[in-house]
């Protein structure tokens, strides 16, 4: 008679499960309230996918939305890869920064900080004053700006106005324009693109007011600010006059020398420009700082920073809002519910229906949890629009592709604008704030910036740990190997082994005293050589057992043969004494050099003062880089794990190291690093 199976519902111990326990229907309910459940969330997704707009008309009309945030609405409301470059060409446009090229190839740019920090003279190789010339691409107010374009007043070059005109103080920049303040872009003329004569742009008055629901008929406190064009233009009024009001209510556009407030994210790409800069200067490719994930983020809060401007600027709202995370949360309810009773309907003992159900719950929370984003309002998609027209304008200007930042001295935002919308290709390349490059390091030590390749040393033991550390160990295993001496020489010197079996009376006593010194001199081999400590019951125990199993199981089995003048060829004999004998004397020749290294970083050390340009931090090493000023290439020297954990990059430093190992006894700083934490939050 068969045992009674015990009941679905019971909770105790009973027998094990099998596949014929599987209830299908409950099963495939619950399989199939999963699939809906994640049908759900993918129309989720798509309905509330970013519905971009069609583009407005061309235009070079600038709103008061920043690169960032204009970049961020045309590109599908997420913050693209350009948005820094853009942020940082922006604040050049806007007066707080200067770029200067240095050289034929745009990434030989260097950034002034203005004010008081980029006040300075001369730095070297590539520092200026501030009126002097901006090489190639521009010069101070009054002289030529060489290819892209010129001051007010002088001529213009390829990038300014038809060959043979002059613009006055009013003048415009198109590449057809040939009437003195006409406009601004390419082909523009007298009232095109809706600007009056001598104002170099478009009124910004009427796209202000409509973004703050104001008509443009409506009277304003005070005009406009210059919008980022040429030198000289205007809207109505100068960049120096007070902020003006729409409806009551402040509204700034920036221009070159009134920057107006900077916003979070602004704030963040200034900081970082600052912190580098040495006398106000740092060059462009100094620019990429940190490790991949110190980079990483630091993007992620700059992005974090740009969507939380655009949505109190009512252009933007999170994708997926409470309501709908709520609703896919409750839904979930039902494949969970149906998990955990087909797991209570399909096993013997009942067990595991609450383990089911967390487990579809747990995985719907992580889904709902990867849910989100950025969308549209109505607003957005107006501003949007527009910004897509002023892409379409800038696009259509081959130039934007080919400039360098420093042309920003003559095109002012537009510049910013054309790299946020990802035009300015050239623009982009030659800043790039980024990860640092592990091989690459720059320096101001001598005054002037240069870049030093670095090579990293193996992190090896004997350069981590202290000389002293290092002598104790090498002798502790030199004795290791000449306690294993005399036995070869013993067995060198015999030029034959005979061999009669049985064995006669007292060898015995002598073949046991044999293993044991044997055993003796390895246990106390094998104690010298490890440092770490004295030698475990284990180890004893394993060498006493390889010596004496093999030892007495050939005593044994010598009782019981009956040889006469067995003779063991000496060669062989001979060939594993050298075996050995080799063995031990690579070992005992590495640790002599090991410890005449140890004594010497110990009697000889060096003092080194430099500007410690890099410190990397990985899971199993720790390794500083100084530049002693002189050299292109210097070695990043390895340090122990938790070694001088409060040294800042950029810090003057003084080292003092061992001279054959390089250990590295002491790091002192003379002068601290004017950088501070780069990656701090800007406040």
């Amino acid at each position: 008679m068969h045992a009674a199976r015990t009941p679905h519902h019971g909770h105790t111990t009973g027998p094990a499960w099998h596949f014929s326990d599987l209830n299908v229907p409950l099963t495939l309910a619950a399989l199939a309230a999963v699939a809906l459940w994640l049908l759900a969330v993918l129309a989720a997704r798509t309905a509330t996918r970013p519905r971009m707009p069609r583009p407005g008309p061309k235009t070079m009309d600038l709103r008061p939305e920043p690169p960032a945030v204009a970049e961020f609405l045309t590109g599908g409301w997420e913050v693209g890869g350009s948005a820094v470059q853009a942020t940082l060409v922006d604040l050049a446009g806007r007066g707080l920064l200067g770029f200067e090229q240095v050289g034929p190839d745009p990434r030989d740019t260097i950034v002034r900080v203005k004010g008081e920090a980029g006040g300075g003279g001369g730095f070297g190789q590539y520092g200026s004053a501030p009126v002097s010339s901006f090489g190639q691409y521009g010069s101070a107010p009054g002289s030529g700006f060489g290819q892209y374009g010129s001051a007010p007043g002088s001529s213009l070059g390829q990038a300014g106005a038809a060959p043979g005109s002059s613009l006055g103080p009013t003048g415009g920049f198109g590449q057809s324009s040939s009437v003195p303040g006409s406009g601004f872009g390419q082909g523009s003329s007298p009232g095109s693109t809706g600007s009056a004569p001598n104002s170099g742009l478009g009124s910004t008055i009427p796209a202000a007011a409509r973004m703050y629901g104001v008509a443009a008929s409506e009277g304003l406190a005070a005009p406009f600010a210059v919008t980022g064009h040429g030198p000289g233009s205007a809207t109505g009024g100068s960049a120096s006059e007070a902020t003006p009001t729409v409806a009551g209510r402040p509204v700034h556009v920036p221009a070159r020398g009134n920057p107006g407030p900077l916003l979070p994210f602004e704030k963040r790409v200034l900081h970082r420009v600052s912190v580098l800069a040495r006398d106000g200067v740092v060059p462009a490719r100094a620019l990429a700082q940190g490790t991949k994930d110190q980079d990483a983020k630091w993007h992620k809060a700059f992005d974090r920073e740009v969507v939380a401007d655009a949505r109190a600027r009512g252009l933007s709202r999170a994708r997926y809002g409470f309501g709908i995370k709520a609703l896919l949360a409750v839904a979930a309810l039902v494949p969970a519910v149906l998990a955990a009773a087909a797991a209570t309907r399909s096993r013997a003992n009942g067990d595991g229906d609450g383990g089911a159900f967390a487990v579809v719950m747990a995985g719907a929370l992580i889904v709902l949890g990867t849910l989100t984003g950025e969308r549209e309002t109505k607003a957005g998609q107006e501003v949007c629009a527009e910004w897509l027209g002023v892409r379409d304008w800038l696009a259509a200007d081959e130039q934007f592709r080919r400039l360098p930042p420093a042309a920003v001295a003559i095109w002012d935002r537009y510049l910013a604008f054309a790299a946020g919308f990802g035009i300015a290709r050239k623009t982009i390349g030659a800043l790039p704030l980024g990860a640092r490059d592990e091989r690459r390091a720059w320096s101001t030590y001598g005054g002037v910036w240069h870049e030093v390749r670095l090579g990293y040393l193996a992190a090896t033991e004997r350069r981590v740990r202290h000389p002293k550390q290092s002598v104790r160990i090498a002798v502790r295993r030199i004795a290791a190997c000449l306690v294993l001496a005399p036995g070869l020489v013993w067995i060198a010197v015999h030029k034959h082994w005979m061999v009669r079996l049985p064995l006669g009376h007292g060898t015995d006593v002598k073949a046991f005293t044999a293993l044991g010194i044997a055993v003796a001199c390895v246990i106390v081999s094998v104690s010298l050589y490890n440092v770490g400590g004295r030698v475990s019951k284990g180890k004893v125990v394993g060498i006493a057992f390889y010596i004496l199993a093999p030892g007495a199981l050939l005593w044994y089995v010598s009782h019981g043969l009956k040889l006469t003048d067995y003779e063991v060829s000496h060669t062989y004999v001979s060939y594993g004494v050298i075996a050995v004998s080799t063995l031990l004397s690579l070992v005992t020749a590495w640790n002599v050099v090991l410890l005449f290294g140890a004594l010497a970083d110990l009697a000889l050390r060096e003092q080194i003062v430099g500007e410690l340009v890099r410190i990397r931090d990985r899971s199993d090493d720790r390794h500083l880089a100084v530049d002693p000023g002189g050299v292109a290439k210097i070695h990043a020297w390895p340090v122990a794990r938790d070694a001088f954990g409060s040294l800042s990059e950029g810090a003057t430093v003084s080292v003092t190291r061992g001279k054959w190992f390089g250990y590295v006894y002491d790091v002192s700083v003379t002068a601290a690093s004017a950088r501070g934490d780069l990656f701090a939050e800007a406040v």
